[in-house]
């Protein structure tokens, strides 16, 4: 039975917190929520942005779900079809073919953590809701980070089929063959890095052949070796190509509207690089950007990758803060930061949404 409790707010000057109808609720005995957009509208104001940033944390149960919920209320109301992600430009080639194909080995061709959990539902939920869509609304994925393992299957399946492969590229050819069925490979290994950039080299010094063997794929292999996103961990160096790369997508795609959901570091407002500030240099969107950020309690992070997952209770900082504003009745509690009596946090994010990341193990 599906039950949507309170909603709690903490407003500034108030002793007591006022209460309203839970925006995100709870599904009993699930990990489910339930998703009101009315209460969602009653909240923020989205018809004033353009660019709606969420600042997740890459964790397992709740970000999908909120953030299919999220897609599909901006997509129906304000015909947000633009999604960016932080992934690469050949991992967003194989969201995209998933969507128009619904194939479910595509999302088996890399080890992201968009492809494994609970975003393969959310995957599929995407594909259902976006097959009935119109065309002018369906939905398109973007990525603008660093390049990762499924780059060297991009390289391996756009191919013309029956192509002839020069001598001269051939053990470079058989070397991607060999590369796409490695399991044991991840980006941020010394190995993935040495290989990947010397393919990208090979491709770049023999480009007229290349063009020829990719043929009218070849304008998606030529994002793919152009993307200079550096391979780290490190914001600031990601964030400042980040800007180069979102920027000609915006352009030559002339978007209007998007939706963008990266870690919460690369989001606040602090940061001078961060995509939530620099994004105003682009006309259309100066004066209409949202920053949200996820704080979550009892979660578990596909950031770490790790065969034995890790629930964490809180993130480093984060506990007083969650047990202080978010309403146990509710899934999810979303407060704006200028009704938090922590001035500071009004410099860094215009929502914080509270949430319960596991709550059935």
């Amino acid at each position: 039975m599906k039950t949507i409790f309170l909603l709690t707010f903490l407003f500034l000057g108030l002793s007591t917190f006022a209460q309203t109808q839970c925006a995100i609720g709870k599904i009993e005995n699930s990990n489910r929520i339930l998703y009101n957009e009315f209460e969602i509208e009653k909240i923020i104001d989205l018809k004033k942005y353009n660019a709606i940033f969420y600042g997740e944390s890459h964790i397992r149960d709740f970000e999908p779900e909120f953030k299919i919920n999220f897609i599909k209320h901006l997509n129906r109301i304000y015909g947000v079809r633009d999604v960016f992600m932080e992934i690469g430009y050949s991992a967003a080639y194989f969201y995209n073919q998933y969507l128009l194909t619904g194939d479910t080995t595509i999302l088996t061709y890399n080890k992201s953590m968009y492809s494994v959990g609970k975003y393969k539902t959310f995957w599929k939920d995407l594909f259902e809701y976006n097959k009935l869509n119109t065309d002018s609304l369906k939905i398109k994925i973007h990525g603008i980070d660093f390049e990762r393992t499924e780059a060297f299957k991009l390289f391996d399946i756009l191919k013309i089929s029956n192509i002839s492969i020069p001598e001269h590229l051939s053990e470079t050819f058989n070397k991607i063959n060999s590369l796409t069925r490695d399991k044991s490979l991840f980006a941020f290994e010394n190995n993935f890095q040495i290989e990947f950039s010397k393919i990208k080299s090979i491709f770049k010094k023999n480009e007229k052949e290349i063009k020829i063997i990719y043929g009218e794929n070849f304008s998606i292999i030529h994002s793919v070796l152009n993307n200079n996103v550096p391979i780290t961990s490190k914001v600031k160096p990601r964030n400042k190509v980040w800007l180069d790369n979102i920027s000609r997508i915006i352009i030559e795609n002339k978007i209007k509207k998007i939706v963008c959901f990266f870690g919460a570091a690369h989001t606040n407002y602090e940061n001078a690089t961060s995509l939530t500030n620099t994004i105003k240099g682009i006309d259309n969107f100066k004066d209409s950007v949202l920053n949200i950020k996820g704080i979550y309690n009892h979660f578990f992070s596909y950031g770490q990758m790790t065969d034995s997952p890790r629930i964490f209770e809180y993130a480093y900082k984060e506990k007083e803060l969650y047990e202080k504003y978010a309403n146990q009745f509710c899934r999810a509690t979303i407060i704006s930061t200028s009704n938090c009596v922590e001035l500071h946090l009004k410099n860094k994010v215009d929502f914080l949404l509270f949430a319960k990341d596991i709550v059935l193990e």
